[in-house]
């Protein structure tokens, strides 16, 4: 998979929809993280206040921090059943790439309303 951008996604406990309130890059071995997207203004009227421990700062590019705090929401290599459910996911069971392990799984955790989006390259046609 190859990953882009990961878009970070809230959910309001108001709303059922997911409003995309930021976005986190890489280059080389280095990520960043914004706060930017068309649903970031909707997100902070109805209550967002930003990733724990990253408080909205529409100015400010979290550089690697972010990706700390963000790698804390993948499965740990030492769960047993990781192979099982990255294989659900469809992320190879070796993967060791946190930008392409929360791509795939969405970094999704049930103590909370985050969820990450993966825009993807688009993949070469077949050669002519």
């Amino acid at each position: 998979m190859d990953i882009e951008a990961l878009r970070l996604a809230w959910r309001p406990a108001s709303a059922g929809e997911r409003l995309v309130v930021g976005t986190s890059t890489r280059e080389g071995g280095t990520y960043s993280f914004r706060y930017d997207g068309a649903d970031l203004e909707k997100a902070v009227q109805l209550g967002f206040q930003g990733y724990p421990g990253m408080p909205v700062d529409r100015t400010k590019i979290w550089n690697g921090r972010s990706m700390e705090a963000f790698r804390a929401r993948l499965p740990q290599p030492k769960r047993p059943d990781r192979e099982h459910l990255l294989g659900l996911w469809g992320v190879a069971p070796d993967e060791s790439d946190p930008f392409v392990l929360l791509g795939g799984t969405g970094g999704r955790l049930v103590t909370d309303a985050f969820e990450f989006l993966p825009s993807c390259a688009p993949s070469p046609g077949p050669a002519s």
